[in-house]
């Protein structure tokens, strides 16, 4: 059945001024003949009631039996490749029965949802084609994309296939905004397969280490059978040692200690080859650690004999001090940031890298790392650091005083004129 709908009904009360044009054009003097007058009112009276149902946004509606359906099928690493069949199976049995006049969508998703199929009457799906990031499960982007790729023309429908192991984005929103536009989203639960599963659990590390110690790791593994594996240990991507472990059902804690390396921040990784482990996608776990070593210290001279016993000096203390040239100065916060500390040493502002200049207050402010400045006849004012960023990061003000300050003075004279006073 037909029907009629508006986007603005507010717009209809326009149609209040029909009355108003009929009562004008009755009242008002005829100077037409009968005929052309009414046909003059009919015509006008039709205008203003389709511009006000133009302004109403007036939409006739008719039934439409065809459907629409998107399948929306989890392929993240919690779907074992069992489940998968089985997902993949109920598409292509729905379809096949799917009437000639419907259509159907597939998105496949992981951590992100692509199109597979736009809708399409075609009674098979086919292979899979399309790979999204498998490492996690956001069913609102899947949601979502399905929602855009629904006609407007037909009735509509969301098919979500999953194991529900939801771990990125938020599904209960996408399913309000799905029932927010009318739009039915059923969901199909694949039941789990899983078999023998070993997994990482955790990796417990210290947040700082010495340089030339070793770095004691903890690595919890959960396992639901009894095995054997390799554990393996990656020290910034490069292997770092190995030993190989017995795995009993159950949680169970191992200890490994691996070089600490040079300063530094350093990625630790450890891998798990389990024999008989169905999942070995769970079998690897990352954490960071510092590695601090002696304090090291950036020292900028432009002469680097005015700086050499203060290099000598830090030295003695076991200080590792890098001497450089203003122009030779690192002047990115990631290469700043591997000093403890940095010294100006005579050295006048115009010589130093204008990004250096930028960089140094940062680098105190961010990184609470320190700077300090050697006096001398090009340091501080007399070198040009007044009015630069550099000036706000010391703990001193570089303006010289305008005006000099004298304390206030008086004199009070007491003169004794009694008689004693005559006798001296």
């Amino acid at each position: 059945m037909v029907s009629i709908t508006f986007l603005t009904p507010a717009a209809l009360a326009l149609l209040l001024l029909l009355p108003a044009l009929w009562a004008f054009a009755l009242v008002a003097p005829r100077r037409l003949a009968r005929w052309r007058f009414w046909s003059s009112l009919i015509l006008r009276s039709v205008i203003v009631a389709a511009l006000v149902l133009a302004l109403a946004g007036a939409q006739l509606v008719r039934p439409v039996s065809e459907l629409t359906t998107v399948f929306l099928i989890d392929a993240s690493d919690s779907v074992s490749p069992a489940q998968r069949e089985r997902a993949l199976r109920y598409v292509d049995e729905a379809l096949s029965a799917m009437p000639p006049s419907d259509k159907a969508a597939v998105v496949v998703f992981g951590e992100n949802a692509l199109v597979e199929r736009a809708p399409s009457d075609a009674p098979s799906l086919g292979r899979i084609n399309s790979a999204p990031v498998t490492t996690r499960t956001n069913i609102q982007d899947a949601v979502q994309l399905g929602l855009a790729l629904l006609p407007a023309e037909t009735q509509k429908r969301l098919v979500l296939i999953s194991d529900g192991g939801e771990n990125a984005g938020r599904a209960a929103d996408a399913a309000r905004l799905a029932e927010l536009r009318g739009v039915p989203l059923d969901v199909v639960i694949l039941p789990s397969e899983r078999g023998p599963d070993v997994l990482v659990s955790t990796l417990s590390v210290p947040g700082t280490a010495r340089e030339g110690q070793e770095v004691a790791l903890e690595v919890q593994v959960s396992s639901t059978f009894a095995t054997s594996g390799v554990l393996q240990v990656f020290v910034d991507g490069r292997p770092a040692g190995e030993r190989e472990i017995e795995i009993p059902p159950g949680q169970t804690n191992y200890n490994v200690r691996v070089p600490a390396g040079e300063a530094g921040f350093r990625r630790l990784e450890v891998r798990l080859d389990a024999q008989g482990d169905v999942e070995p996608q769970n079998n690897r776990v990352a954490a960071f650690t510092e590695v601090q070593g002696p304090p090291r210290v950036l020292l900028i001279a432009s002469d680097e004999a005015r700086a050499a016993n203060l290099r000598d000096a830090l030295a003695a203390a076991g200080v590792r001090v890098d001497l450089r040239a203003p122009e030779q100065a690192p002047a990115s916060l990631e290469q700043l940031g591997d000093y403890s500390g940095v010294i100006l040493a005579d050295t006048p502002a115009r010589a130093l890298p204008p990004d250096l200049i930028e960089r140094l207050p940062v680098y105190v402010r961010e990184l609470g790392r320190g700077l300090a400045m050697i006096g001398g006849v090009d340091s501080f004012g007399a070198g040009g650091y007044r009015r630069t960023p550099i000036e706000d990061a010391l703990p001193v003000s570089l303006d010289p005083l305008d005006t000099a300050e004298q304390p206030d003075l008086a004199l009070v004279m007491v003169i004794d004129r009694s008689g004693s006073m005559d006798e001296s």
